[in-house]
């Protein structure tokens, strides 16, 4: 079955065009052929025309086979080029086939054409078949690095020598690097030290052959440490050899903020629950023993009027202030117990926090106590009870000055805060701090560190501010450290925000 070849043929002469069909008839081929004898017609049969072969005289009057040869190579197109000419030389073939032409035949030696055109038809399929492979493999190369680039994950590729070879974009921000900083860096530097035994064990399995999965953290350029998910797999050569590892990376920071924030709300729920029990258990004490403790106070009061024995009066003073500890300590079972409801009402957050600091200048001896306003002016109104506020603010100023002794700072800043929309205030203080056993137990009731303290200031202070859909909490870095309360109050969103003395 003859093979059917479709032909264009670059002469000016028919019986030499005659002369290549038939040697090309008898070779088994069936031709469409085309002949062309200028440069404008070349170049319009190329433009039409899906050719096989391209044949061409090298010497015409009009054209010549140099010329037809880069007309090919302007068109881009991938076809076998053969000259027959009677007139070409040595250097002149050379020169051809240096150009790019594929053989030259002797128009007198026909007798090579078939053969020099099996042998170009077979290698212009090839180097179809390598182009289209190569095609293939840039596709799927450039497929890959666009996976690589857009991941959300970040990821590496890494050798055996820990060096990073392939960084995706998503890692270098994530690190705070530039495209390309990583690549060639090695591994390690990017570990923080308490991670690396965790790090090497892990890679360690993953070189024998094993995925792991597993949590760290890793620096940023700026050696901030960020938490992190990682998962890496081992890498293979064409022989199956681990010749290193894929790492795909996601940042858990919001994951580990979400963590505690819902470890926090257990912790609120945990000591809701336990306040609720707590109040109805010291709600009936407080009742049983207001009643004894009235009518001592009142005997007590009734024998100092009656008797004058010096002695017995001192004594009956001592029972009555006892007895007036007691009643304190009752009122405050009563008020921690009670959940009536607050009046609430538009409230102006600095005003407040101003007015507790005027009156515990009258309980506290502010003489050496530096106090420090940082109040943020145009604060927004709150809805609050403004008696129980100056209530907690007066509490948490009375505990700092406690702490401090007779000298020190306090440091008091109001800020609003427009994303959650609450006032946070905070009350820092230079004194003798908390151990971590304390800051666990501070909201604890009857829980205290003064030698006269009932341990229900703070407890009251803790039910005050939760009634008013805030919240308070306490730091501190350790004894000797200071200390800092922090109070967040939403804001009233009805309403603009205020004028706030600065």
């Amino acid at each position: 079955m003859k093979h059917t070849l479709h032909v264009l043929m670059v002469e000016d002469n028919e019986n030499d065009a005659l002369l290549v069909k038939r040697e090309l008839e008898k070779g088994g081929y069936s031709l469409i052929a085309t002949v062309v004898q200028t440069a404008q017609d070349m170049r319009a049969a190329l433009a039409e025309g899906t050719w096989e072969l391209i044949l061409s005289d090298y010497r015409m009057p009009q054209f010549n086979g140099i010329e037809a040869l880069r007309i090919v190579k302007e068109s881009g197109k991938d076809i076998p080029f053969i000259i027959i000419s009677g007139v070409i030389g040595e250097n002149v073939a050379v020169e051809a086939m240096k150009l790019g032409a594929h053989d030259y035949i002797i128009k007198g030696k026909l007798s090579r054409l078939v053969p020099a055109v099996e042998r170009e038809m077979r290698e212009a399929m090839l180097r179809k078949e390598r182009a289209l492979s190569d095609k293939a493999v840039y596709e799927s190369e450039r497929r890959y690095r666009q996976l690589i680039e857009t991941a959300y994950e970040g990821i590496l590729t890494v050798d055996e020598c820990g060096v990073v070879t392939l960084a995706n974009k998503r890692i270098s921000d994530m690190l705070g690097f530039k495209a390309g900083e990583i690549t060639g860096k090695r591994i390690e530097k990017s570990i923080p030290e308490h991670c690396k035994d965790r790090y090497s064990s892990a890679i360690g399995l993953c070189l024998k052959g094993y995925v792991q999965r597993f949590e760290a953290e890793m620096l940023r350029k700026n050696m901030e440490s960020v938490p992190v998910s990682m998962g890496i797999s081992p890498l293979l050569d064409d022989t199956d050899m681990v010749i290193g590892y894929l790492a795909v990376i996601t940042d858990i920071t919001q994951q580990r903020q979400m963590e505690r924030e819902r470890e926090q709300i257990r912790a609120e729920l945990v000591q809701a629950d336990k306040m609720a029990a707590i109040g109805q258990l010291v709600a009936g004490i407080a009742h049983e023993l207001n009643n004894p403790l009235a009518v001592i106070v009142g005997n007590v009061q009734y024998m100092q009027k009656e008797t004058s024995l010096p002695e017995l009066k001192d004594i009956f003073c001592e029972v009555e202030q006892a007895a007036q500890r007691c009643k304190k300590l009752v009122a405050d079972l009563l008020e921690f117990s009670r959940k009536k409801d607050m009046e609430l009402r538009d409230c102006d957050c600095n005003d407040i926090v101003e007015h507790a600091l005027y009156l515990a200048s009258y309980q506290n001896d502010f003489s050496d106590i530096e106090v420090i306003r940082r109040f943020e002016k145009d604060l927004p109104l709150i809805k609050a009870s403004r008696h129980h506020l100056e209530q907690v603010f007066l509490n948490i100023i009375s505990n700092a000055v406690h702490a401090m002794g007779t000298r020190g700072k306090l440091t008091i800043c109001t800020v609003f805060s427009s994303e959650d929309d609450f006032i946070e205030i905070q009350f820092t203080d230079t004194g003798k701090g908390m151990t971590s056993e304390t800051l666990i137990r501070i909201f604890e009731p009857f829980f205290t560190t003064k030698a006269k303290g009932t341990g229900l200031g703070l407890l009251v202070s803790y039910n005050i501010i939760r009634q008013h859909s805030g919240t308070l909490q306490a730091y501190s870095k350790g004894h000797g450290e200071g200390s800092r309360f922090v109070v967040k109050l939403p804001v009233d969103k009805s309403q603009e925000r205020g004028l706030s003395h600065g």
